[in-house]
């Protein structure tokens, strides 16, 4: 009987307590903007890092900021990131703060999206250094006032990826929810990004229609008016013989580009004020 009534004490005693713990806050409440910090010591052979960076760009991308690495070492070392086994960049940093373009805002916010079948991280990243290199390297966010752009020349730029950025000829988008989003909410809009060098026009049409042409502006990306949203509801009540049993919007999304231009256009939804984002392609 004792033992009966000292389980009951101990049971109401853990529930008064359960009662009485506040509830964490969620997760975007709390976390502040991400940021990737790797550190090393006595560097000389090759250090390799798995690195998610899209979250950075998607930050960077929502709240109209740029991403920024911060190189704190003692000794000069050589980096190469690579995607899918494939060399992206490579080249030797130093003691200095780089800001990345707009283009490299694309291809990192993009890097998620295209995950390699046998890596579990958007982009590898490997460091080395001829001495023992100390310190750290920092990817974060930053306001775009104030800030000065580095170009170094030993950074060599590889952006046409053979295997994952094709070139951009003729691809069939489902916009459907998209536009169904952005139309209803008014704090929801669709948006058109880039990495391309050369600022290409991009069409949109269905069934041999007349395409609806949207120009990327100058800064890579670009928002569809509401009336450019109604033009591609319209142009999805249309029937092609060859779409007669799919469900789905399928366009066909085509750039104006010079025949050795490769690159990604990339369409996603924005919710303003927010970090909600969903990609389409």
């Amino acid at each position: 009987m004792n033992a009966v009534v000292f389980i009951c004490i101990v049971l109401a005693l853990l529930c008064r307590s359960f009662g009485n713990t506040d509830i964490a806050p969620t997760l975007s409440e709390t976390t502040a903007p991400p940021s990737i910090v790797i550190e090393f010591a006595n560097l000389s052979s090759r250090l390799h890092s798995g690195i998610n960076v899209s979250a950075i760009a998607n930050h960077a991308l929502h709240y109209d900021m740029v991403v920024e690495v911060k190189v704190s070492s003692n000794e000069l070392i050589e980096f190469k990131l690579y995607k899918c086994r494939e060399l992206i960049l490579g080249g030797n940093i130093g003691n200095k703060t780089y800001i990345l373009s707009d283009s490299w805002l694309v291809f990192l916010f993009s890097a998620g999206q295209k995950p390699c079948a046998f890596e579990t991280y958007d982009l590898s990243l490997i460091i080395s250094s001829e001495k023992n290199s100390t310190g750290s390297i920092e990817i974060g966010t930053t306001a775009k006032k104030g800030f000065i752009q580095h170009v170094r020349n030993d950074v060599n730029k590889k952006i046409e990826i053979d295997q994952w950025f094709r070139k951009i000829d003729k691809r069939r988008l489902s916009l459907g929810p998209a536009i169904s989003t952005a139309l209803t909410n008014a704090n929801t809009t669709l948006a058109l990004i880039t990495n391309l060098t050369k600022i290409p026009v991009v069409r949109l049409s269905k069934c041999q229609s007349e395409p609806i042409t949207i120009e990327i502006g100058s800064k890579a990306k670009t928002t569809l008016s509401r009336e450019n949203m109604l033009q591609i509801v319209r142009l999805n009540e249309l029937i092609c013989p060859e779409d007669k049993e799919k469900m789905c919007m399928s366009l066909y999304l085509t750039a104006e580009l010079e025949p050795s231009l490769s690159g990604l256009i990339f369409p996603y939804t924005v919710k303003k004020g927010s970090r909600e984002t969903s990609c389409l392609l």
